[in-house]
């Protein structure tokens, strides 16, 4: 995955028999300036760790059950012949991208769903968290050609699971992460 903001490379496995993840990757921030060294011919190769990737890049792992796997951020250092690799954090994947929602819009054809949908929102704490988000619900209205927009009141909690559950109710279009 690339564009002119980030870029990000994974790769792994999913082994549904040993019902393990393991993926890795790297991300790459300001892509689109970080890359340029890495499209100079043949020094490309060593300014920008060639064309995928840049001169700064932030290395992770997810491992652990489908159910409950965990984001690892990694560094690396050269200790004379041997590069040695440090876990500097680690989190559960789904705190690290509720850190990244600013909040959900849910597509709705009819009301009906309303009721299901509150049922599966927790409101936030008083104290502000960073899996805390604003939630829309989008009402389609005449087939389309309209909708109605209405942000509701005070924040909620916002993950992937949550907004995986929103989307099973029946009557909800889509759910869009913001």
């Amino acid at each position: 995955m690339k564009g002119p903001i980030i870029g990000a490379t994974i790769e792994g496995s999913i082994d549904t028999v040993a019902n393990q993840v393991r993926m890795s990757g790297t991300f790459v921030p300001m892509y689109g300036l970080n890359n340029m060294f890495g499209q100079i011919p043949v020094l490309g190769l060593f300014l920008g760790n060639g064309n995928n990737e840049g001169l700064i890049g932030v290395t992770y792992e997810v491992v652990g059950t489908p159910g409950a796997p965990v984001l690892l951020f990694l560094s690396a250092e050269a200790q004379g012949d041997e590069i040695r690799a440090r876990i500097q954090s680690a989190e559960p994947l789904d705190q690290a991208a509720s850190k990244l929602q600013k909040g959900l819009r849910v597509f709705l054809r009819s009301d009906q769903p309303i009721e299901g949908v509150a049922k599966r929102l927790e409101p936030a704490r008083s104290t502000p968290d960073k899996g805390d988000a604003e939630v829309s619900m989008i009402l389609i209205l005449e087939g389309g050609a309209s909708e109605v927009e209405v942000k509701l009141p005070g924040r909620y909690k916002v993950s992937p699971q949550i907004a995986g559950a929103i989307k099973a109710v029946p009557g909800v279009i889509e759910v869009q992460a913001m």
